[in-house]
Formats: structure tokens, sequence, C-alpha cells
């Protein structure tokens, strides 16, 4: 009998563990999608968010993104200009975050060139190099950006393939100058860890720990490719200011306009 007990308390024990080890719906999350999804998607609707995903459930949560990210749901309504933004822009994008953490890199959204212009996008350039450059080293590199604008109210409303170009040239360009300044490419993988969540904070305005890890893993990668730490540490400095994530996203958390 005790080896009976003994072992029905190990099953029962493995049992609560796996249960405690099962990842969680943020309450935030819950509470976002309560306030503005669950009106519409209770228990008549098709899709049914009255009970959330699991958490593992990545494809579901993909969806959801997906729609979310689109702005297709909640579903706008070209009638008033109320309707036409259902959700603020700052509520949609702390949604998108969390429901990226959940999709697990399945969504398939392909988001359009977002609206930007050179100013802004030198204003972010100049909080992510802080102090490493000063303004008269910054200044010539960033200003063949502003050259290359057509618009008269000095804004871009389409990401022209020039303007990208520039961008992109423009991006290495302050890379290069930073990667050159003492100290800044860091030796050590501690060390790269802070300098990428500096440059989150910097750029994005917070430093997710899955986005940090992303880019010191990005930098491992070119680090095995590339024997001069320096051309590697650059590249990854060119993908911040120049990459999908600051021209393609969501509207900037540190807003300049």
């Amino acid at each position: 009998m005790p080896r009976i007990a003994t072992l029905i308390a190990l099953v029962l024990v493995g049992t609560l563990a796996s249960a405690h080890a099962q990842p969680a719906i943020p309450d935030r999350l819950d509470k976002l999608i309560s306030t503005h999804c669950r009106g519409c998607h209770d228990s008549k609707h098709d899709f049914d968010l009255t009970r959330l995903p699991a958490a593992t459930d990545h494809r579901t949560w993909a969806v959801i993104l997906d729609k979310v990210a689109a702005q297709a749901m909640p579903p706008p309504d070209s009638k008033t200009v109320a309707g036409r933004f259902p959700l603020d822009p700052a509520t949609r994008l702390e949604l998108v975050g969390l429901l990226e953490d959940l999709a697990g890199g399945d969504s398939e959204f392909a988001p359009a060139a977002r609206f930007i212009s050179a100013a802004t996008w030198a204003k972010a350039v100049g909080r992510f190099v802080g102090t490493t450059l000063a303004a008269k080293e910054l200044d010539p590199v960033v200003g063949r950006v502003a050259d290359e604008m057509t618009s008269t109210t000095g804004r871009l409303r389409r990401m022209s393939v020039v303007m990208q170009l520039a961008i992109d040239r423009a991006s290495a360009a302050v890379c290069e100058k930073m990667a050159a300044a003492p100290g800044v490419v860091p030796a050590s993988r501690d060390a790269r860890a802070a300098a990428v969540e500096a440059y989150e904070k910097r750029l994005f305005g917070d430093a997710r720990p899955k986005a940090v890890a992303r880019g010191v893993a990005l930098y491992e990668r070119l680090a095995a490719r590339y024997p001069d730490a320096r051309r590697a540490w650059t590249i990854v400095c060119t993908s911040y200011l120049s990459g999908p994530r600051l021209l393609y996203g969501g509207y900037l958390k540190v807003r300049d306009e």
C-alpha cells in the first residue's frame, strides 16, 4: 500500500506540474478581446471568442493576428469617421504585440508600406544613435534622404523605390560610422543583449524579450559568417534603421509627427 500511495502521489504531482507549465493567456489580452471583440464574437458566432484558444494554438492566434493587423477586425464602417477607425491605433498596436507572442510566427499577414516622412526617419535615426555620433557627422548622411523627397508637403504617402534605396544607403552609412566609434561593437553576448535592448527602446519605445533575442541571434549568425565583428554589427544596425519593422510596421510608440 505505501508503494501504491507513493506512486499515486508522484502521478498527481506530475499532472499538476504539467498543468502549471502550460502557458497562460495574458490578462491584458483577455480584457482587450472582451472589450473590442466579444460583442460580436459571442457563442452564437462562428468564431466564438467567449472561450479563448489555448496559448499553444498558434494557428488560431495567427488568424486573429492577421485580421487585427490588416485592420479588418474590428470591422470598419465607412459611413462615419468614427466608424472608419473602430480601434484606437495605440490599442491596435498593443493588441497586435500581444497576439504576436501567441501566434508563434504563423502569421501570414504582409503589411503595406507605412506612412513615414524623411523628417520622421531622421528623428528616429537621431534617437537610435544617441550620443554616439555628433550632428556634424550625422546631418550630411541623413540629408541625402531628404534630398530624395518629391512631395511638396514633406510627407510620404507611399514608399517609393528611390526613397527606400536612399534610406538603405543612408542607414548603412550611419551604421558604419557608429561601428567605427570606440566601444560600440560589444565584445560579449551579455553586452550584445544590452546593446540590442538599448536599440529597441530608442527606436520603438520598449524592448520586448523576444525582439532582443532575435537581434542577438541575428548578430550571432552574422558573426559566424563574417570574421570582422564590426561588419556583423553594422549589418544588425542597418536592419534596424531600414528594416521592415520601422518602415512597414504599425504606428511608432515614440511619435514624432
